[in-house]
């Protein structure tokens, strides 16, 4: 069997799992990565062990100056990522940044097509879609504080789970804060 016949997801379950569910959703830079090499012409598959390759399937799309200005557009919206993630965004604002950011890199592809040697107008919407529907993905993490509001609830059923398994209530002070009470303000335990 080809390499290439295996699919191009990771299997479920322990993607990133030593770095942490939240640090995965908040940091983005492999998506930045990925997008540069697709620019550059590698597709990506997976290997017989699971790990993630990439091979040489056709010409980039664009040089490597043109690659670092995309580059550079990515990682203002994805490395920065924990900002907007954990951002109370509207869905009129994220429209607005999505159409700017798309603007913006056609401006700088058909400003400098000669110097940036795109390869046609087909690369140049594409690379224009992919960093555009990138962006928006990121930028609507943060819609409505959505994911502040995911957070928040994760963070309260760990408390309420940790202090189940203390064998007391929530809201119950510890045996230790209630000894340190008592020695300081109550009577003497016989």
């Amino acid at each position: 069997m080809d390499e290439l016949e295996y699919p191009t997801q990771q299997p479920a379950g322990n993607y990133h799992a030593e770095a942490g569910a939240l640090q995965y959703q908040l940091e983005n830079i492999d998506t930045v990565e990925r997008i540069e090499r697709i620019i550059k012409g590698e597709v990506p598959f997976f290997d017989k062990l699971g790990n993630l390759k990439w091979k040489k399937a056709f010409n980039p799309m664009i040089n490597e100056k043109g690659v670092s200005m995309i580059r550079g557009y990515l990682t203002m919206y994805l490395g920065g990522t924990k900002t907007y993630a954990l951002s109370d965004l509207k869905d009129q604002y994220i429209s607005d940044e999505v159409i700017d950011i798309a603007r913006n890199i056609k401006a700088e592809l058909m400003d400098n097509w000669s110097e940036y040697e795109v390869k046609d107008y087909a690369a140049a919407s594409f690379i224009i879609n992919i960093v555009a529907s990138a962006v928006h993905a990121v930028l609507k993490k943060g819609q409505d504080a959505t994911y502040l509001k995911f957070l928040r609830t994760t963070q309260s059923i760990q408390e309420v789970q940790h202090h189940q398994s203390m064998g007391r209530g929530f809201n119950q002070p510890s045996d230790e804060k209630q000894g340190l009470f008592n020695m300081i303000f109550g009577r003497k335990k016989r």
